[in-house]
């Protein structure tokens, strides 16, 4: 068995009661994560750790909507397959929400590709006739990428579009992984790892 951890154990009454009331708005009621936070704290407090939401978004997925949410994630998780499988000449992984499984059905899928030639990422779409463009990288816990693409694509045929984000960051930055964590009560350990390859993801899918 792997490891787990309970990431409710160590923080303060206030901070899961905070918490959980943003989690609440995010899964409840569609809010995007941003504006759940600033609904929640306003400016006057401290947000919790952002490990401690993605746990309490987690937890009340399972408990309110595991069959919806788990429906969601699979169709989330076949798009990043795709996108992967035509990045399959390069490090690139699955990386964010879709991957932790803290995903609402309006995120947006994180892809990291480790590579010096931004141009050379480019072209890939470019030649499936994909369209791309740059757009501003998000805040993160990795350093900030060479460029940021941004694409939508299909669910499925004739289902809602999944909006993707493609970070291309310096080879060098491949060592970094600090969204790695050890897996809460309501994650397989893949989902904890902070990024998949296109074959961890597809053992992840086949769970």
């Amino acid at each position: 068995m792997p490891q787990t951890q309970d990431p409710f154990a160590h923080a303060s009454q206030s901070e899961i009661e905070c918490a959980q009331q943003i989690a609440d708005l995010i899964v409840h009621d569609a809010m995007t994560w941003a504006l759940a936070r600033n609904r929640v704290l306003g400016k006057r407090q401290t947000a919790p750790n952002p490990a401690l939401i993605e746990s309490a978004v987690r937890r009340t997925f399972a408990l309110y909507y595991p069959k919806e949410h788990a429906e969601q994630l699979l169709r989330q998780r076949r798009a990043a397959m795709r996108v992967l499988k035509l990045l399959k000449d390069f490090p690139a992984f699955i990386a964010g929400a879709v991957l932790n499984g803290a995903a609402g059905r309006d995120s947006t899928l994180i892809i990291e590709v480790f590579c010096d030639n931004p141009k050379a990422v480019e072209i890939v779409f470019l030649d499936a006739g994909i369209e791309i463009e740059a757009v501003t990288p998000l805040k993160s816990l990795m350093p900030e990428p060479l460029e940021c693409l941004g694409l939508l694509m299909p669910l499925a045929p004739g289902r809602e579009l999944l909006a993707v984000r493609i970070n291309i960051q310096a080879s060098t930055d491949q060592r970094l992984n600090p969204a790695r964590r050890l897996p809460d009560p309501w994650q397989d350990e893949l989902e904890s790892r902070g990024r998949l390859a296109l074959n961890e993801l597809q053992e992840l899918i086949a769970k």
